[in-house]
């Protein structure tokens, strides 16, 4: 990855003002550029805006289960 591909996620990271805290919505931006099915968190609620269904590590946990 190069030093213009990380600056495209601090600087949409930046452009938006739907979260309120930075390092959360830079951590959308990067989940939006791998595809990520979801984001793990134990703070749901800070992700409510997020493109990225976030969930808690238990719910990863039985998704995990349920796959196998």
């Amino acid at each position: 990855m190069t030093l213009t591909s990380y600056w495209m996620y601090w600087k949409n990271a930046l452009q938006r003002e739907d979260f309120s805290d930075f390092e959360d919505c830079l951590q959308d931006e990067c989940a939006k550029q791998i595809h990520a099915d979801y984001i793990v968190t134990r703070n749901t609620s800070d992700f409510s805006t997020s493109d990225i269904p976030a969930i808690i590590p238990d719910d990863l946990l039985k998704i995990l289960d349920n796959s196998k």
